[in-house]
């Protein structure tokens, strides 16, 4: 679960909830800063191949082009302050995917997303903004359009007013 608090045109700042056994698949933002600041809980990051454990009052600075993934691997909801900068469209991207797999309307698992043809929809939405690891981007793009082309056709989409910002 994520809380926006605070939007500036320099940042997008909020809390992150991740239940035991949540995570957040590896990732990586072209252009973005996301930093991590520990509140309670623990959560087990991976950045680029280091591992790393935060706890409350520790930070973690991620900056753009690096892989990331987290991981709550404890018994409690683990708690973090999270920032993206600048804030581009991370938050409406965030509140379309947590919304999404809060409904049950999408489901990631650490080898897949289901259903693929929503989550190709959304890729291709926001892919220059963030983008999977290992595989090259040019092979992304191709590949996410392909499948989102047949996503929309078949009535999947990327906007999602229900999950818009109040106000």
């Amino acid at each position: 679960r994520i809380i926006f608090r605070h939007r500036t045109r320099d940042r997008v700042a909020g809390e992150l909830f991740v239940r035991p056994g949540g995570f957040v698949p590896t990732h990586v933002h072209a252009s973005q800063w996301e930093r991590f600041e520990g509140v309670s809980g623990e959560l087990s990051f991976r950045v680029g191949l280091r591992r790393q454990t935060l706890r409350a009052g520790d930070v973690l600075v991620v900056p753009p082009g690096r892989a990331h993934g987290l991981r709550n691997a404890g018994r409690d909801v683990a708690h973090a302050l999270i920032e993206l900068s600048p804030p581009r469209r991370g938050e409406e991207g965030l509140r379309t995917l947590f919304g999404l797999q809060r409904d049950g309307r999408v489901r990631v698992t650490r080898f897949a997303a289901r259903p693929l043809l929503q989550v190709a929809v959304l890729f291709d939405e926001y892919l220059d903004e963030v983008h999977l690891p290992v595989v090259p981007f040019r092979v992304q793009r191709l590949a996410f359009r392909a499948l989102a082309r047949i996503g929309k056709r078949r009535g999947y989409r990327s906007a999602f007013p229900e999950y818009a910002p109040p106000g």
